[in-house]
């Protein structure tokens, strides 16, 4: 247990800063996160049954008779049915018009059900769900002008979500984004030292550390070493590899239970709250590609962030990361 501030460094992005402060957490709270506003289903443009009110689905995953299929809406008729759906996102960031921001900004919509919550989506949906987010990314890497890819989710009004039903979403760009780009680097210039992945090396102390959550046979759950916010946790492959696209069936269910055991976690121990998800992979085709590691990273908003963290980078919190694995873990059994 930490009772002194503590300054920890992230152990691969060096540039950033956590002080493990446990006195913070007794601060008195007046103001609380932007909670959703009920959206009435029938309005709802994810909604199974609403699917006009989105454009053509890019990739639909449905069960035919007996086999899963991926197919995409025509221009005159949508995909019934089905599981999950991909559209392309209405107010997009990156569009194929701008020639300095080119791309593709694409919405997941994990569930045919509004109501759903995320921490109960069964392992078998989940894996459907990031099927076809690496089914979709394959064919988005088939455009030339398209470098990197980036998956990540707003959950609840702190996270920035604009709409309830469970969605992620997607972008691929011509542009590698920074924080992928100082990891990449990173990850170079310690295989050039060591001859090593710094996830890999980090993976064999963190495998017997207090922070690890959850281990399967192909995936490590852990508290980040110096999280941004308390309660930050990563979901790591055992087994190098610079990108999720190969994955096969078993270690995509692998995936998909490791991220499952973490939202059930955070469920038992923080209840409903808002988060943010981020899937950091190697660009296409990059040179130093070998040396990178892909992993998925989970922040819960658990705190605002004040001046400190916006314009130090260095990040303040009340929880260490050892306590809250802790209790993640214990909330498992």
């Amino acid at each position: 247990m930490v009772t002194l501030s503590e300054v920890r460094r992230d152990p691969i992005v060096r540039s950033r800063v956590s002080i493990i402060s446990p006195i913070r957490g007794l601060r008195p709270k007046e103001l609380t996160f932007v909670r959703h506003e009920t959206l009435n289903i029938s309005k709802c443009p994810f909604c199974r049954g609403n699917e006009e009110m989105t454009p053509p689905a890019t990739l639909v995953v449905k069960y035919e008779g007996g086999c899963l299929k991926f197919l995409r809406d025509s221009l005159n008729s949508t995909v019934g049915d089905w599981l999950v759906r991909i559209v392309p996102n209405k107010y997009p960031i990156f569009t194929r018009e701008s020639p300095n921001a080119y791309g593709y900004h694409e919405v997941v919509i994990e569930h045919p059900e509004h109501n759903v919550n995320i921490y109960d989506m069964s392992v078998e949906h989940l894996r459907l769900a990031f099927l076809a987010v690496f089914h979709r990314i394959k064919e988005l890497y088939n455009d030339p002008s398209i470098r990197h890819a980036y998956l990540f989710k707003n959950f609840g009004g702190g996270g920035g979500a604009s709409l309830p039903h469970p969605h992620m979403q997607l972008v691929a760009t011509s542009t590698i984004l920074p924080s992928v780009y100082e990891e990449l680097r990173y990850s170079k210039a310690i295989y050039g030292k060591l001859g090593n992945c710094p996830y890999c090396k980090l993976l064999e102390g963190e495998v017997s550390s207090p922070r690890l959550i959850y281990m399967n046979g192909e995936f490590a759950v852990i508290t980040s070493y110096a999280p941004r916010n308390s309660y930050e946790a990563w979901i790591l492959p055992l087994k190098h590899m610079s990108d999720p696209l190969k994955l096969s069936d078993g270690e995509t269910s692998a995936f998909a239970d490791a991220f499952s055991k973490l939202m059930n976690a955070y469920s038992k121990c923080l209840g409903t709250i808002n988060l943010n998800f981020w899937l950091h992979m190697s660009p296409k085709g990059s040179k130093h590609k070998s040396y990178y590691h892909w992993h998925l990273e989970v922040l819960p908003i658990t705190t605002l962030w004040g001046g400190l963290e916006k314009g130090g980078n260095a990040y303040v919190i009340a929880s260490s990361p050892e306590d809250s694995a802790n209790e993640l873990r214990e909330s498992l059994r």
